[in-house]
């Protein structure tokens, strides 16, 4: 579901064999517990503060009772840019969560600005650092996954209805 028929047509490309919907995510066709889980990635923070609870009760509403809610935002470690309304930290997230009856079981904090440092250095057009190709997947893992609150660029949050 994405309100952008231009987002729909480029997923479309890169999945041809999945149902895509335009569709406002305020208010949608599918009914009430249609969805084992749902997935929201790098979405909260284009959507106007007037928005933010509407869209939840949404997805409150489409999820199961045993449902997951799986969001990733970009975290206050980041600039705040043109397209973005905000950012998030856990304290925030977590209150928009608990106002629309979620509940936080897992955070994790991903992407630090080390690892864009590496990629940058490793995808210049004058030379390429060979052992740096060889080894990004474990540099990810040292300095791309589970960075923490103070460097972490980007959140995954795991929630559940209450």
């Amino acid at each position: 579901v994405d309100y952008s028929e231009k987002a729909i047509s480029f997923a479309k490309v890169i999945n041809p064999d999945v149902k895509f919907f335009i569709e406002d995510m305020r208010k949608t066709h599918f009914k009430a517990k249609y969805f084992d889980n749902i997935v929201c990635i790098e979405t909260l923070e284009h959507i106007p503060d007037d928005n933010i609870d509407e869209c939840l009760k949404e997805m409150h509403r489409l999820l199961k009772d045993d449902g997951l809610l799986i969001i990733t935002v970009p975290t206050k470690n980041l600039r705040l840019i043109s397209k973005h309304y905000r950012h998030y930290d856990k304290k925030d997230i977590n209150k928009i969560l608990n106002d629309n009856n979620f509940k936080i079981i897992d955070v994790k904090y991903y992407h630090s600005k080390y690892f864009d440092i590496l990629q940058v250095i490793n995808s210049n057009r004058f030379f390429e650092l060979k052992f740096l190709n060889n080894f990004m997947g474990f540099m990810f893992e040292l300095f791309g996954r589970n960075t923490g609150s103070k460097s972490g660029q980007h959140m995954q949050i795991e929630a559940i209805k209450i």
